[in-house]
């Protein structure tokens, strides 16, 4: 701190008294005694401040800081696929070999895509297909021109439907350029969403730990030199108030600011995940082997199946089911079997994942050439050709002999013919091109004429030669029919009436009835119609006997519900559950009137207990009713052999 001086005491002489008259100088008396003390002159001015204090000394360490946040998990993986297609403009599925098509014309209104499960290099995407998640992104681009695009969020997961897989979708976006043309090469990419990522990396550092504390203030500089005393003021008032303190000396700077704490440890490992689910299962529902088509088992919760997964259901090694997974759901697992070994029916079957059937092998280098084969026989004659010109007219001949001429007589409408092998035999006789009717026979008949003796049997009459007489003959010989009761074969009753011995029968549905969405459902019947040697019975209602083998032909009719969704198959399938003729029909586009759907067929039996029956499937996304004035029919009936 600054120091102020004061001003030095001012001393003034004693005053004297005397009388009036001024004696001698006397000799100098003593010094009278020292006055009073003046009063302290005002402070002189502030001295310069002094040079300022060294920096204080660097402030402590600050304390570590604390361990950074385990890091977020990662994002969910992606990966992408391109398959080649052919674009088809068509609406109805199934799509062709090959190609993939929307619901809609409308590109941005397709909520389903189908893609044919072969693409068009002929490879079997299955399944690819069926591997999609629900989230992905799909898109469909000419492969040719990137801008011209259309990309969609798949919704639900991929079903397969045999010769394609149903994507549902919704509209994305579209590229710049133009709409997809009919029968263009496109690429179908798939941007497919994966399981989410390992935990992230740890975070990183915490953040810089607090600044240390600020450093001791520097020490106080030195007091600045005295400034010079100021002129003596004049002698104030004696004062009773101190002079003021000087000025403080500036802060010293702050210290540097203390080292960055240590990195916090890293943060604990997370806990491990719960197992997933698995694919292995068993089975008790009764089923029996060499049955193609939809098959419901009943098994455990909390599998991980999915639709399009391939499954095994084995009784044993011998005996067997495969198929495609339609869906799962709680304890319910249905499966399109398309593969089966062995026979019987069992309730004991094991279930589990199996492979997808593989792609034929690519086809073998092409061998070494063979020998050179014998020459071949000879070729035919090549074709005569063309006539040559015709020659010049020859000179006339001589003039023949005249002939006998026409012989005379004749009647209206008799010709002229030869009646020997000598020169000019001829006579007038009746032409052969019909018969006389009359009572009597013609008079001069030639060889070879008919005669229908109207009177008195109604017979036919031919004459004729035998190289020994002419004679009339009888023109029907005698035939022995047969006579009695009918033995054997196709008839039935008795000569000459006998009836064809038919076996078969005519059944409808009249009662109300559903298919189920995408499954093969056997139609039960309710009314018989016609029915011919026992061949339907109320206890069996889908089937129509064929106690009798031979040739049988087929008649089958289901009329649906209203709906123009998805497509529509019926099929005649005999008892191994083989399919011998099948329909397939889009829905009706005029979703106010029912559609009726059709099916004939001829199908050759050789077993005494076989049957047939009618088999119907849909893909309108729900139970369809069946509807219009016959629900369904079928017609089964024996061509008499």
């Amino acid at each position: 701190m600054d120091s102020v001086s004061s001003s030095p005491t001012q001393l003034r002489p004693p005053r004297r008294t005397g009388g009036a008259t001024t004696g001698a100088a006397g000799p100098q008396g003593p010094p009278g005694p020292t006055g009073p003390a003046g009063s302290t002159g005002p402070p002189g001015a502030t001295g310069a401040t002094g040079p300022t204090g060294p920096q204080g000394a660097t402030g402590a360490t600050g304390a570590q800081g604390p361990t950074g946040a385990t890091g977020p998990q990662g994002p969910a993986g992606q990966s992408s696929n391109v398959l080649e297609y052919r674009f088809s403009t068509g609406v109805v599925a199934p799509p062709a070999a090959g190609s993939v098509q929307l619901n809609n014309l409308t590109a941005s209104a397709a909520t389903v895509l189908w893609a044919a499960n072969t693409t068009s290099a002929n490879n079997d995407a299955t399944v690819a297909l069926g591997a999609i998640n629900p989230g992905s992104n799909v898109y469909l681009q000419v492969q040719t021109d990137s801008t011209s695009l259309y990309e969609y969020t798949v919704t639900a997961a991929p079903t397969n439907q045999g010769t394609y897989s149903a994507i549902p979708v919704t509209w994305l976006k579209s590229g710049t350029g133009p709409a997809i043309a009919n029968n263009a090469s496109v690429f179908l990419g798939i941007i497919a969403v994966g399981q989410p990522g390992p935990t992230g990396p740890q975070g990183p550092a915490g953040p810089t730990g607090a600044t240390g504390p600020q450093g001791p203030q520097g020490a106080t500089g030195a007091t600045g030199a005295t400034g010079a005393t100021g002129p003596t003021g004049p002698t104030g008032a004696d004062s009773t108030v101190p002079g003021p303190t000087g000025p403080q000396g500036p802060i010293g700077n702050t210290g540097p600011t203390g080292a960055t704490g240590a990195q916090g440890p890293t943060g604990a490992m997370g806990a491990t995940g719960p197992a997933g689910p698995g694919y292995q299962a068993t089975s008790t529902t009764s089923l029996p082997l060499g049955v193609l088509g939809s098959t419901t088992f009943t098994t455990q919760t909390g599998l991980a199946y999915t639709a399009g997964a391939r499954i095994r259901a084995a009784y044993s090694a011998s005996a067997w089911m495969e198929g495609v997974v339609t869906s799962y759901s709680g304890t319910q697992l249905i499966v399109q079997v398309d593969a089966s070994t062995g026979s019987g029916t069992y309730a004991n079957w094991a279930i589990n994942a199996a492979g997808q059937p593989g792609v034929p092998g690519s086809t073998g280098a092409q061998g070494p050439t063979g020998a050179t084969g014998a020459t071949g026989p000879q070729g035919p004659t090549g074709a005569t050709g063309s006539q040559g010109a015709t020659g010049a007219t020859g000179p006339q001949g001589v003039q023949g002999p005249a002939g006998q001429g026409v012989p005379t007589g004749g009647t209206t409408n008799q010709v002229l013919t030869k009646t020997t092998a000598a020169d000019y035999a001829t006579a007038w006789q009746t032409p052969l091109g019909g018969a006389v009717i009359s009572p009597t026979a013609p008079a001069s008949p030639a060889v070879g004429q008919l005669w229908w003796r109207s009177d008195p049997d109604q017979n036919l009459y031919l004459y004729y030669d035998d190289g020994n007489s002419k004679q009339w003959v009888n023109a029907v010989p005698s035939v022995s029919r047969p006579v009695g009761p009918v033995t054997g074969n196709d008839l039935t009753g008795s000569y000459p009436g006998p009836l064809i011995n038919t076996v078969g029968a005519r059944i409808v549905r009249t009662a109300a009835y559903s298919v189920p969405n995408a499954a093969f459902t056997t139609i039960p019947f309710d009314t018989n119609v016609i029915n011919r040697g026992a061949a339907w019975a109320s206890g069996a209602p889908t089937q129509i006997s064929l106690p009798t083998p031979g040739a049988y032909v087929l008649f089958g009719l289901i009329g649906w519900g209203a709906n123009a969704t998805g497509g529509r198959i019926m099929t005649f399938n005999n008892k191994a559950g083989t399919v011998i003729v099948r329909s397939d029909t889009p829905g009706n586009a005029n979703t106010g009137s029912n559609l009726t759907t059709t099916l004939f067929g001829l199908y050759i039996s050789t077993d005494p207990t076989d049957y047939i029956i009618i088999q119907a499937y849909q893909t309108s996304g729900a139970a369809l009713s069946l509807g219009g004035a016959t629900l369904a029919a079928l017609d089964v009936w024996r061509l008499a052999t």
